[in-house]
């Protein structure tokens, strides 16, 4: 923070609050990476720290955030996607319905896509949704 840095993130729901209570205020943009549980209810406070997630992938997860967050703004989230095959995130052809499926939600932005990949050795470049994505 001292160097300029403006951003920071985590992947892991302690270490991310740690960080944000040890900085939170400062100027800080707060990005969360990692899974969020869907447990009877959300923290509304863990949900209202972040500025950017990085892994909707589903429409429980987008109800519990849009009943859960109690700031004014919504919450810019990136959509998680699969783009290997693997376990984790939305298959490629459901992300263009979840993005519409999500417009009615007042605490939602979509803001982008997070690509998420089974960890290979090779390099290689997919098409999705009529754009390009790099691994490598």
């Amino acid at each position: 923070i001292e160097a300029g840095i403006k951003d920071i993130g985590e992947n892991r729901k302690d270490a991310f609050i740690e960080k944000y209570n040890a900085c939170k205020d400062l100027d800080v943009t707060w990005h969360y990476f990692g899974t969020i549980k869907i447990p009877p209810r959300l923290n509304a406070a863990f949900i209202d720290s972040i500025d950017y997630l990085h892994s909707l992938d589903s429409i429980d997860l987008a109800n519990a955030i849009n009943k859960t967050r109690k700031k004014k703004e919504p919450l810019k989230c990136f959509i998680k996607v699969d783009v290997t095959g693997g376990k984790s995130g939305l298959s490629e052809t459901k992300v263009i319905p979840f993005i519409k499926s999500l417009a009615k939600y007042e605490k939602i932005e979509v803001v982008g896509q997070n690509d998420c990949c089974e960890k290979t050795n090779e390099n290689y470049i997919v098409e999705i949704q009529g754009f390009l994505w790099c691994s490598g």
